[in-house]
């Protein structure tokens, strides 16, 4: 899945909320002037663009906007079942499946293996450092892999707990 671009859709208020809060600076109008200065906010941005395009193409369903917009409305995935009168496992492999297909059409950092590659690069990541990111990043969304890969998730989890390399605090 797209973890980051799942984080950013359901961190969305907060992701603009800091942004306000660094930014304010209010025009002679009274507007507040928007310099983005946070790469979470550009991405964010980024995103909601793709969603746009799709949307005015036609190529996203009532139910994917809907669920998109629970999702940035900060709802989680087992409130939007229950609205929506739908099993939370289905949901979040539909909610994978969108976030997928929009990761894949943003390519670079909004995929997983993107995401990984951009934080090595950016943090001096070790391997070690990396697969822990990678491990958690899994581990988030194991309800979405098959039987087996949710037991070797589960099995390397045990054996290498994620704790957030200093570079990344």
């Amino acid at each position: 899945m797209s973890w980051y671009v799942y984080q950013l859709l359901a961190n969305s208020q907060q992701i603009r909320e800091g942004l306000y809060k660094k930014v304010g600076r209010i025009d002679s109008e009274g507007d507040i002037i928007i310099i983005p200065e946070s790469e979470s906010f550009d991405d964010l941005l980024t995103v909601e663009t793709k969603i746009s395009e799709l949307n005015r193409r036609k190529l996203l369903s009532d139910y994917d906007r809907i669920i998109l917009f629970r999702i940035q409305d900060n709802k989680s995935l087992t409130l939007i079942g229950k609205e929506e009168g739908i099993d939370r496992s289905v949901l979040a492999r539909e909610v994978r499946e969108l976030c997928d297909r929009l990761g894949f059409l943003l390519g670079d950092r909004f995929t997983d293996a993107g995401y990984l590659n951009y934080l090595q690069e950016k943090y001096h990541l070790t391997d070690e450092e990396t697969l822990a990111a990678e491990t958690y990043i899994q581990g988030k969304f194991k309800i979405y892999r098959g039987k087996s890969e949710i037991h070797n998730t589960k099995s390397l989890q045990t054996q290498t707990r994620y704790t957030a390399p200093s570079k990344l605090l």
